[in-house]
């Protein structure tokens, strides 16, 4: 894939469909360190919707970081969850889901106050998300 972010990624949501996580955490781990080819040998340099554009690249990779973030909470290594979540919205602070992994986290690992912060965070810049509302009754139980 020459470390192809997009396909990275692709491919390890299909892992990750089919519950084989250790294998798609490989490959979101080379997509999160990945790097797009060289402006001079990318034919596609000079369209209008430059795919590999540093600001495209770094977007795709923030999913990079969520996945990871997401994976990462599923097993239970909730600083790790907690850690690709951050980088994700400081990558991308468009992901909706990248917030809700780290609220998440937060919770998982007791770090209640935290994970409020971070929730009226998330429900400022996405008042209309579900998830987020789900998120809300477990806030209101701790």
């Amino acid at each position: 894939t020459d470390d192809n972010v997009y396909l990275l990624n692709d491919a390890a949501n299909l892992l990750i469909e089919r519950r084989a996580e250790s294998q798609a955490e490989k490959l979101l781990l080379r997509a999160a360190n990945s790097q797009p080819p060289a402006i001079e040998t990318d034919d596609e340099a000079f369209e209008p919707n430059f795919v590999n554009s540093r600001s495209n690249w770094d977007m795709e990779r923030a999913k990079s970081y969520y996945q990871l973030g997401f994976l990462y909470g599923l097993s239970g290594y909730f600083g790790r969850a907690i850690d690709y979540s951050r980088r994700a919205i400081e990558t991308d602070s468009s992901l909706a889901e990248a917030y809700v992994n780290l609220v998440s986290g937060y919770l998982s690992s007791g770090q209640i106050e935290l994970g409020r912060e971070t929730y009226r965070l998330a429900k400022e810049k996405f008042p209309a998300n579900e998830v987020l509302d789900q998120l809300s009754r477990l806030l209101n139980d701790q």
